[in-house]
């Protein structure tokens, strides 16, 4: 089961309307996202697949990871 959501906004004089659909079994987590800008292109983003249950050894660095410092400017 899902909430629906719109939103509406302006981006640069632009009217933006955002559909966004969030699933309430999975922490209303927005499994799909909509978003059309006017004169523009529209997007559609959907999630599946969806699992809280990750390893979090798959957020860390790689083991030969190296910081580098950055350079000055």
């Amino acid at each position: 089961p899902c909430v629906k959501l719109k939103l509406t906004t302006d981006v640069d004089g632009k009217p933006t309307s955002t559909t966004l659909w969030c699933a309430t079994d999975l922490k209303n987590l927005p499994i799909r996202i909509e978003s059309d800008v006017a004169g523009g292109q529209p997007s559609v983003t959907e999630l599946s697949d969806v699992s809280f249950d990750v390893d979090p050894a798959v957020f860390l660095p790689p083991a030969d990871y190296k910081k580098l410092d950055a350079p000055s400017f």
